[in-house]
């Protein structure tokens, strides 16, 4: 089933118009997790749960390289592949 928040919108298509999509993943709790090259080339990581979504960038640790693959593992570990900047394990 497609996620849908406020107002009936698709999530994916109000992620698309802030970005670029690069990687989506569906975690054990069926959050889902999406990397999105924003217009300035940013990277960010967006969890949408329930309707609600929710944004990281600029956290200390957070890759400045491009985010290139998503992986949401099966202890709520959230793993992110990176262009130039490695692999970076993330905890929510």
């Amino acid at each position: 089933a497609e996620p849908y928040g406020p107002g009936g919108a698709r999530v994916t298509d109000s992620l698309a118009m802030n970005g670029r999509v690069t990687a989506m993943s569906v975690a054990r709790d069926s959050a889902l997790w999406a990397t999105v090259k924003l217009s300035d080339l940013s990277p960010q990581l967006v969890r949408v749960a329930r309707g609600k979504v929710t944004t990281f960038s600029g956290v200390k640790g957070f890759p400045r390289g491009a985010l290139r693959a998503v992986l949401a593992d099966d202890d709520g570990t959230i793993w992110l592949g990176t262009y130039g900047s490695g692999l970076v394990r993330f905890r929510n």
